[in-house]
């Protein structure tokens, strides 16, 4: 593994954890508000949608920019682009007089906001490096991601309701934005510089990504903590059909599974941080993985012995989302600390596969049957069971990794 780069810099970890919610309260603060802009503007459900899958499209595949610039260029200047290209998104989103001109804000957003979610990563590990400080940063950082994932729809069907209208939400994401620009422009000269000379452009970029997939640590990492992405996807994307097809349900009680597994991962999240000043990343990546098989067992026999929403459905998801409070954080430690020179890179890699990977388990999802939680809870044994071989090979593949 290579050294850190020689200057420590220091940064605000509230600052860190703001900027993940920023892009977290922009993916989704909105969506409560999606009938209400259909009727606006005279559209479809399905064109009112679409706005979300631009913003998600562009958000998965230029994050891979992003990273690697800022390896290049330093956190400052790529993280201040970001800012800026995410508030004119916003502007154009708040002021927009019709649906396609919404979209468009929507794809600048997504543009600017990939950026804003990359770099705390790499940020957080020039301030603070491999230590057990820098570990905890990194947990901290999860359970703004986990936390923002859960409040934003609600604070923005709040708003919607409230003012009475969908152009509030993109208000407050202009606010957050805007605050998190004046913060970061009075960090500016704490963040690192060009952390690399490699050679710029595509052709660089690309070489950086597979020099970094040669890193064993780093491939397992992904692949793992991707894997544990999936089983949490494909679990999001089953669980509302299950609730109302298997257990005959309300749909409203959705949000509150969602919500309690929300709370598993934050209460994990608390522990693991104490935990990782005395055990390494790989121990809490195996343990939480292996924990996350209680949640697919449990749901296997209360299915076998027919049992109610709540033992079959609700603890499972706290389950998994317990392990899974342990397990993410660390694999993200992992990956990022790979290469201190291309944390960026490897920031933006990270979140492109985990994308992937997660996406792979909602499709798989959507390919099964519903009359039962039991093809659901064969899905995610698969999951987890290849997360926990990848990471159980993790200390011997640390042995084998290139210089």
């Amino acid at each position: 593994m290579a050294d850190a780069p020689a200057t420590r810099v220091t940064v605000s970890v509230p600052f860190l954890m703001t900027m993940m919610l920023v892009s977290l309260f922009a993916s989704s603060l909105y969506v409560p508000s999606l009938p209400r802009i259909a009727d606006e503007f005279a559209a479809t459900p399905a064109g009112a949608q679409f706005t979300l899958t631009a913003f998600l499209v562009t958000f998965g595949v230029v994050q891979l920019w992003h990273g690697p610039a800022s390896d290049r260029l330093g956190r400052w200047r790529v993280l201040r682009l970001s800012l800026w290209i995410f508030l004119l998104g916003t502007a154009i989103c708040l002021l927009a007089p019709t649906l396609d001109v919404l979209t468009a804000g929507r794809v600048l957003q997504g543009l600017g906001a990939a950026g804003i979610a990359v770099l705390p990563r790499a940020i957080a590990q020039d301030a603070f490096g491999s230590t057990p400080r820098g570990t905890q940063v990194f947990v901290y950082l999860s359970m703004a991601a986990a936390l923002g994932a859960t409040i934003a729809p609600i604070i923005g069907g709040w708003l919607d309701i409230l003012t009475d209208s969908w152009r509030t939400g993109f208000i407050l994401i202009a606010v957050m934005g805007a605050g998190v620009l004046i913060a970061a422009a009075r960090q500016s000269g704490q963040m690192a510089g060009a952390t690399t000379d490699r050679p710029a452009g595509p052709r660089g970029v690309l070489r950086d990504c597979v020099a970094l997939m040669r890193y064993p640590t780093f491939t397992c990492s992904v692949i793992g903590g991707g894997a544990l992405r999936a089983g949490y996807f494909s679990f999001v994307t089953a669980a509302p059909f299950l609730v109302q097809e298997t257990y005959g349900a309300d749909p409203t009680v959705i949000g509150y599974l969602m919500a309690a597994l929300t709370v598993a991962f934050l209460l994990a999240n608390m522990v693991v941080g104490r935990l990782a000043k005395r055990l390494s990343p790989i121990a809490l990546s195996i343990a939480g993985t292996a924990f996350c098989l209680t949640a697919p067992v449990w749901m296997a026999v209360s299915a076998w012995m027919g049992a109610g929403l709540v033992p079959g459905i609700a603890v499972p998801l706290f389950l998994f989302g317990f392990g899974q409070g342990f397990a993410v954080p660390m694999s993200n430690v992992m990956a990022v600390r790979t290469d201190p020179r291309m944390a960026g890179t490897a920031a933006s890699l990270l979140g492109f596969w985990t994308h992937m990977l997660g996406s792979l388990g909602s499709l798989a999802a959507t390919q099964m049957t519903y009359e039962s939680s039991l093809p659901l809870a064969g899905l995610i044994v698969v999951c987890v069971l290849v997360g926990l071989g990848v990471f159980a090979a993790l200390p011997l593949a640390n042995r084998k990794q290139p210089a």
